[in-house]
């Protein structure tokens, strides 16, 4: 069961709880492996204690590369930090990840965001400078997760891969010297597998037991088995820990079709999650 509920107040999204079981997979075994996970708006109050009790990730959003004012791209992508290697936490708080990770909560370090760039509205393209520059920004967000004790990255990458099929007409704010479908898809590739390395060699240099998590949030109109986009995670599937598919405001409806059925969305929710468990992460629905 997955399930979507907005609670705006102190800035925290309740974006999925996932109550896993793979009854309907090939396993013997009876597994229930559950997330419930809070969104913190870096720039607004951190949420009460009593708030964030029931969670178990607190994902903080968004480390970007644009200056946060007046969305001007950063044209190295560079992250806009507040000094080196720190972003901005609950209006610069420098205890928060501290705090919740002592409260048993996973911290992630979410870059991105629609105001990098977005193929729903045309509201930037700072993805365009981040083509080929994958090894640099790794290093910046592993150097983030390592300042800031982050528990791992999600790439919350919302902007075009596909203008010359279903994304037709979209991005229009793209810098045609820079963007092709094939730069997007290859900078997508190389983040997850580079990222996978680095934060590898950061657990074996701490002497960590646990590996750190590696995520995306893709909409869930680029989950379509046909869709670049989960060709790509597809083949990614082992670098990644989990993904956090975006199921209100894309192709499906589950606050209002329910997450079996399909009716004012034109897809059911179950039906993406089935060919994410089943399909692309290969009868491993926990992820």
């Amino acid at each position: 069961m997955t399930t979507c509920i907005s609670t705006p107040k102190w800035h925290v999204v309740l974006k999925y709880v996932f109550i896993i079981t793979i009854a309907n997979v090939n396993s013997s075994e009876s597994l229930i492996n559950s997330r419930l996970i809070a969104y913190i708006d870096n720039f607004g109050m951190c949420p009460p204690a009593y708030q964030y009790a029931i969670y178990t990730h607190m994902v903080v959003a968004f480390a970007t590369s644009y200056v946060t004012n007046n969305r001007t791209c950063n044209t190295d992508c560079s992250i806009n930090t507040l000094a080196s290697n720190t972003v901005p936490i609950c209006k610069n708080s420098v205890t928060a990840t501290s705090t919740w990770r002592n409260a048993g909560k996973k911290v992630i370090l979410s870059f991105g965001g629609k105001d990098m760039g977005s193929s729903a509205i045309d509201s930037n393209n700072c993805w365009d400078y981040c083509f080929g520059k994958e090894d640099t920004l790794s290093t910046a967000l592993v150097n983030i997760v390592d300042n800031q004790n982050f528990d791992g990255i999600d790439i919350d990458y919302e902007y075009c891969y596909d203008i010359a099929g279903s994304q037709s007409g979209r991005c229009n704010n793209r810098d045609t010297s820079l963007y092709t479908d094939g730069k997007a898809q290859t900078f997508l590739t190389n983040l997850t597998s580079i990222l996978r390395t680095k934060l590898d060699a950061l657990q074996e240099t701490k002497g960590l037991s646990e590996r750190y998590e590696l995520t995306h949030s893709p909409m869930d109109s680029d989950l379509t088995i046909s869709s670049p986009y989960y060709q790509l995670l597809k083949a990614q599937r082992d670098n990644l820990d989990f993904l956090m598919p975006k199921f209100y405001n894309g192709t499906s409806k589950p606050i209002i079709d329910g997450f079996d059925s399909a009716g004012v969305g034109a897809i059911s929710a179950a039906s993406v999650y089935t060919n994410l468990a089943n399909d692309l992460f290969n009868f491993e629905p926990g992820k």
